[in-house]
């Protein structure tokens, strides 16, 4: 704002009209979303000003931020699920003891998030007392909304691995909780497909 008012000859706040501010606006090069904070912070200068009597009137009032365009995520298409999957078969060879299990988990957490579209951070925390039948029940502290996640029948037994549920976490385990501090994790780790 220095520099475009150096530029234009313009040396005291009340300088700055609407049409000034529009011609300032009109010179960002900024994504959509950078521009409307950009602008939020522009309001606010404005508005500070104003209460402080810098200024008698605030010429950032009317301006307009543009809308911004909305990039959804794609799910996976049948191709890229049957390579995730291909991969994950690979998987118990190359870590031997633990591979098995944890091959089968992550099989299960691909499906879990490729079939309910559960955030990563929400899947992650998934408890088995949450899996009630063909429904999976979730809180999510980012929304804060109780929802209800219907399930098909969901199947993974990378090279005939057990799924019987053992632990009270289907993702996350002790290590995890020990490591990071987070709380009220149980002891264990299981997966139910």
């Amino acid at each position: 704002m220095q520099e475009f008012a150096k530029r234009r000859g313009l040396y005291f706040l009340a300088d700055f009209d609407i049409d000034v501010l529009e011609s300032f606006q009109g010179e960002w090069t900024f994504g959509d979303v950078t521009a409307l904070k950009t602008l939020e912070r522009l309001k606010g200068f404005f508005r500070a000003a104003t209460v402080r009597k810098w200024i008698v009137e605030n010429p950032a009032l009317t301006l307009r931020g543009p809308k911004p365009k909305p990039h959804p995520t794609l799910p996976f298409t049948g191709d890229e699920m049957r390579r995730i999957l291909a991969a994950i078969e690979k998987y118990p060879n190359k870590s031997r003891q633990i591979g098995q299990p944890n091959a089968l988990r992550l099989c299960a957490f691909v499906l879990i998030l490729r079939y309910t579209g559960m955030r990563i951070s929400d899947a992650v925390a998934l408890s088995t007392d949450r899996l009630v039948g063909a429904k999976i029940l979730l809180y999510t502290p980012k929304d804060r909304h109780a929802r209800v996640l219907r399930i098909a029948a969901i199947r993974c037994r990378p090279s005939g691995l057990s799924s019987k549920v053992k632990r009270a976490l289907f993702f996350l385990d002790r290590k995890v909780h020990d490591a990071y501090g987070h709380g009220n994790l149980a002891e264990n780790v299981a997966i139910s497909v």
